[in-house]
């Protein structure tokens, strides 16, 4: 399991800690902004550089020149690179002042959506204190839902962290009983109340509900990670816990199995054991199954692998027990005894995936067609596993496919049965593409994980991004996919058909945070 106490606060603070140590001193300002202005017909690589140089810098100029300079355009793929630098500028600053513009710039509906996005992201990542009143306004509750979330996530971290700022008018107190309020009748999906210390009755009985009423999968989910962090609402998480288990919705079930082990919730056993009979009497096998006998290993410390009948056994008599040792604050299942491996699952480039709902993401770069392996280019080699693997699943297996381009392109509407013709056409997609394009790998990851039938994505490729919301395989997109995972609760794999030491740690990063693997295929 991916230890879930790293939480997105967590990731952010690593992004941090990856950053600049010390600030650049002396740069021309008004020479970095002459580069980064310039609006020729190509932007220019060396506002790269320009862009690298000012994230150094940390002062309310140079802050206000990133906000002055950025640009949203996901089509010109040099562009992503320069706002990727932007974006650590935001991430690395340091004093009020700076948050200040920040709060300001996340504010203004007047931005564009990705610039304020960005900006919440930084204040939520950042040490510095942060003016209150800007992240108040009650215009964000109306706000598009990547901005609503970002807005959540950020105010909920100022409170957990103290780092909120009432100013004159406003004690620190004060400041954080408006933005527990606010968030409040936010509702679903609380992502705010992550990363609060405690929840308060009201807030814990409004979660409640919102998990009775939401139709929304990824709002439970989340929902479910809120209630699952915190002691004082175990009870509410384990009265939601039994039908989330048992539902068809991916997120609520990832969420009370991750949250659940993580905080070692022996109560959820009998609940696992119950949805482990149900799921093997349904469905024989897939990914949910493993997942829910990995789940009942690490709560017990026992081993009975996929068979709910075994499990059942013990629970009958030794449960009374376990749990009260549990309860008198012991950790009977420490003892972790080795998993089994029950059955065979079907293997792509080596990798053993048992899904039956699956995504496959295929960079559509050039290097697919340019670099070869096992004497066959990249793309015919992808498209041959492929057809093979597909051949492999069971005849109530589904796939969908994704070519990563300049923007995502869906070979199916959604998952589709794997019947021949199906088959057929995801492969000749993998084959007959033109691979000469830029790879807009966020978007896709969304676009994937936005179906709420999807359980496991495999990622294809080099791990490179060169369009979209953030480029160049790097730790932004890290922390994005995760804050995906939690609400879909989706697998990622990566087959890291590259040599690139750093994209392949890229792409290791990627699925170790979602519980998946990484396959690197020999040349």
């Amino acid at each position: 399991m991916f230890p879930l106490s790293s939480t997105l606060f967590g990731v952010a603070a690593l992004i941090v800690s990856l950053g600049f140590a010390s600030p650049a001193a002396g740069q021309d300002l008004g020479a970095l902004r002459t580069s980064l202005e310039f609006n020729g017909w190509q932007k220019d690589y060396s506002q790269r550089k320009s862009a690298q140089a000012l994230s150094k810098i940390h002062t309310a100029e140079a802050m206000q020149l990133r906000l002055d300079v950025f640009d949203g355009d996901h089509k010109n793929y040099k562009w992503v690179g320069v706002r990727d630098w932007l974006f650590d500028g935001f991430l690395l600053a340091n004093s009020f002042a700076e948050n200040e513009l920040l709060a300001q710039a996340a504010q203004n509906r007047k931005n564009l959506d990705l610039l304020r996005e960005l900006a919440l992201r930084g204040l939520l990542a950042n040490k510095g204190k942060v003016p209150a009143k800007p992240l108040l306004d009650k215009k964000f509750l109306k706000a598009p839902l990547r901005i609503r979330l970002a807005w959540q996530e950020c105010l909920g971290a100022l409170v957990g962290t103290n780092r909120l700022d009432g100013g004159k008018k406003m004690t620190a107190s004060a400041a954080e009983a408006s933005a527990r309020e606010v968030l409040l009748k936010a509702g679903a999906p609380f992502a705010g109340h992550l990363h609060f210390k405690t929840l308060q009755p009201a807030e814990i009985a409004a979660i409640s509900k919102a998990l009775l009423k939401s139709k929304d999968p990824h709002d439970r989910a989340l929902c479910l990670r809120v209630l699952g962090r915190h002691k004082e609402s175990y009870d509410a998480f384990l009265q939601a816990a039994g039908p989330a288990l048992r539902g068809d919705a991916l997120g609520p079930f990832v969420a009370v199995v991750e949250e659940g082990v993580d905080a070692q919730l022996a109560p959820l056993i009998p609940l696992l054991i119950t949805a482990l009979e149900i799921r093997t009497a349904n469905q024989g096998s897939g990914r949910l199954i493993r997942d829910l006998a990995s789940a009942l290993r690490e709560l017990s410390g026992q081993s009975f692998g996929l068979h709910p009948d075994s499990w059942r056994n013990w629970w009958s008599h030794a449960g009374s027990e376990f749990l009260a040792k549990w309860r008198a604050g012991g950790n009977p299942g420490t003892q972790k005894h080795e998993a089994q491996k029950d059955g065979t699952v079907a293997k792509l480039f080596g990798l053993p995936i048992d899904s039956h709902r699956i995504y496959f993401l295929v960079d559509g770069s050039g290097s697919m067609v340019k670099d070869k392996i096992g004497g066959k280019t990249i793309a015919e080699a992808a498209a041959d596993e492929l057809a093979a693997f597909l051949d492999a699943l069971p005849s109530d297996a589904e796939a969908n496919l994704i070519l990563v381009a300049n923007e995502p392109i869906l070979s199916l509407k959604t998952l589709k049965p794997l019947t021949k013709k199906i088959k057929a056409q995801l492969v000749s997609d993998v084959r007959d593409f033109h691979y000469n394009s830029a790879s807009a790998l966020v978007e896709a990851l969304r676009l994937a994980q936005s179906d709420a039938s999807v359980d496991t994505i495999v990622l294809i490729g080099d791990g490179g991004s060169t369009r979209g919301m953030h480029g160049d395989y790097n730790r932004h997109i890290v922390a994005e996919n995760f804050r995906e995972h939690l609400r879909s609760g989706v697998r990622l794999h990566c087959i890291a058909l590259t040599q690139s030491s750093r994209k392949q740690g890229f792409m290791r990063l990627l699925a170790e945070q979602t519980s998946g693997r990484l396959v690197i295929p020999a040349k």
